[in-house]
């Protein structure tokens, strides 16, 4: 400290200057990644609704830009805010489990726009049927079969195949027989065997 090492800018002069003298002795730092791999690979987690593990990557980021002695606000945000997003999403999975469909939903409504993934779609579409809101059931199971993987075996438990099961009867409380067959033909479309879905069929 006597030297003036206290100082943030002199700990991340001298941890650089390690750095580079490491670097050319052939050695890596720890924190010794690929940023902007790792910048694309923040968004696509947050995207695909994984805010814990975007949180990482965003700390991955963090922490190799303060090696390089770069400071960027709007990554120590992002961070912040997928960390926010994640204590959501269990709030809203945890309203769901206590039977709080409507605070789910408005929970999950804040979360969506954000990233999404299929457990998030099938909370919120099963969330509406509880409440008998038939419409925003069809609407969300759609919305999960169109982000799945549709080929391959359709088998009880999926996802994708409660969506199935959620959309088609949703419909028809609607009244709606054309969607809810749609709804079984896009299995049967990718898994012709499927004998569950050919009798609702």
């Amino acid at each position: 400290s006597s030297k003036g090492l206290h100082s943030h800018a002199e700990v991340l002069k001298v941890k650089r200057e390690l750095i580079n003298q490491a670097s050319r002795k052939g050695y890596k730092s720890k924190s010794d990644i690929d940023v902007e791999e790792m910048k694309r690979t923040a968004k696509r987690l947050e995207k695909e609704g994984a805010f814990l593990q975007a949180g990482t990557a965003y700390a991955k980021i963090l922490h190799a830009m303060e090696e390089a002695g770069e400071i960027d606000p709007a990554y120590k945000a992002s961070l912040d805010r997928m960390l926010q997003v994640h204590q959501k999403v269990l709030t809203a999975y945890s309203s769901f489990i206590d039977g709080k469909y409507e605070d789910a939903v408005r929970l999950l409504d804040e979360i969506l726009p954000a990233g999404q993934n299929s457990t998030m779609l099938l909370v919120k579409a099963k969330s509406h049927q509880l409440l008998g809101q038939w419409a925003d059931v069809t609407r969300f199971a759609g919305h999960l079969l169109q982000e799945a993987e549709l080929r391959g075996a359709w088998k009880r438990g999926q996802h994708r195949m409660m969506a199935v099961t959620l959309g088609s009867h949703a419909a028809l409380e609607l009244g709606d027989g054309e969607r809810a067959l749609k709804f079984y033909q896009v299995v049967l479309r990718n898994d012709p065997d499927q004998q569950e879905i050919s009798k609702q069929y």
